[in-house]
């Protein structure tokens, strides 16, 4: 579930909660052609724009430990669309990245909105989806 309410997480919480977002290194193994995009650098250049971190996660690993899949939610607080009957939209990008080789780094941005008081949240519309390959970043 996404993270809707409007409090940004600090990079301690981030680290409790997503370890592999701070991993250094690429995971062992992976190719030369392989560049490493360190995530935390990557929420650095985001809050740098304004974006914040709302919620991280990170899947659970067998072997890749400490160079798994995670995901990054951000949210701009100076961004929300309400609409004429008071229903609100909040823009939000999730980025997914792996050190181990085997993810690409991708940004998915898109406008989410409650549905219901319980914290259901769905996507409004579409989304975009860029992918960037590990060598360009």
């Amino acid at each position: 579930m996404l993270n809707i309410n409007q409090e940004f997480i600090s990079k301690d919480q981030i680290r409790s909660k997503a370890p592999s977002i701070f991993t250094a290194t690429s995971a062992p193994g992976t190719s030369e052609k392989y560049a490493h995009i360190p995530t935390d650098k990557i929420i650095d250049d985001m809050s740098a724009l304004g974006w914040n971190v709302v919620d991280a996660k990170e899947v659970k690993a067998r072997k890749s430990v400490g160079f798994q899949k995670h995901l990054v939610v951000f949210r701009n607080n100076d961004i929300q669309i309400t609409a004429e009957d008071g229903d609100n939209v909040y823009p939000q990008i999730l980025l997914t990245n792996s050190h181990d080789g085997k993810n690409a780094f991708t940004f998915t941005a898109g406008l989410f909105r409650m549905v219901c008081e319980n914290g259901l949240v769905v996507s409004y519309k579409h989304s975009i989806h860029p992918v960037q390959d590990h060598r360009l970043y």
